[in-house]
């Protein structure tokens, strides 16, 4: 009785370990919006400014989107499903029709099939389709880019597009 109790706690502290590291690239982005909107956006305001802050802010945000793994709802059964439809030995054509998804992310798969087949660059792919339009509104029509970040961040937005792709591209 004993060892199972003691074998919960380790447990549990290994759990809170692990989760606290996890967050920790979240409260690194939240530091990163924050700490440099006063000296990019705030102070003696620019658009080439405005310009490096989004884009520092945002291609952390890629990074973290690219290199993720394991986050997200389904992110274990699209990488089967993407594997399954790379290793498919049917012809383009019936490969469209016999998808289970929709026609333009089954093209998003078949553009990261052709440039190399890997999980990572179909990540890679989807998190430039999300994140890229999301920036450039932000750079064109915002007057407080910093409090947009920080929006999408916290109202979150960015934390949808990790655990729902599909939708967040639509």
């Amino acid at each position: 009785m004993t060892l199972n109790y003691r074998y919960d706690i380790i447990k549990s502290y290994y759990w809170e370990f692990e989760r606290t590291v996890g967050m920790a690239v979240y409260y690194i982005l939240m530091t990163l919006i924050i700490g440099l909107a006063y000296p990019l956006c705030i102070r003696k305001p620019s658009t080439k400014k405005n310009v490096i802050y989004v884009s520092i802010v945002f291609g952390y945000m890629f990074l973290m989107s690219v290199f993720r793994y394991g986050i997200g709802n389904d992110f274990y059964s699209y990488r089967t499903f993407f594997y399954n439809y790379c290793s498919s030995d049917l012809g383009l054509v019936q490969r469209f029709l016999s998808s289970d998804f929709e026609p333009g992310y089954t093209a998003i798969m078949e553009i990261a099939r052709l440039l190399g087949g890997d999980y990572f660059v179909l990540t890679l792919i989807m998190a430039l389709l999300i994140l890229l339009p999301a920036a450039f509104i932000i750079v064109k029509y915002s007057k407080m880019p910093w409090l947009s970040c920080w929006l999408y961040l916290t109202v979150t937005f960015f934390y949808n597009s990790l655990n729902f792709t599909r939708q967040s591209l639509a």
